[in-house]
């Protein structure tokens, strides 16, 4: 999931980081995609409007 895909629907960063619970500049560290656990919470928030993608599960693990 995209970050900006993410921040469009909330209507704004600060907005998509109140949602889940955190500070807007956590949101700066996930770069140009959503942490894979965050997506699946915005998945459950959003009823599934935005949906979380497995493959870029895989691929946080492979840059960690």
């Amino acid at each position: 999931m995209n970050t900006q895909t993410a921040i469009k629907h909330f209507g704004g960063r600060q907005e998509l980081a109140d949602a889940l619970g955190i500070s807007r500049e956590a949101t700066y560290v996930w770069g140009n995609e959503v942490p894979y656990l965050r997506q699946c919470q915005l998945q459950v928030i959003t009823a599934g409007k935005l949906v979380a993608d497995p493959a870029s599960r895989k691929q946080q693990q492979v840059a960690a």
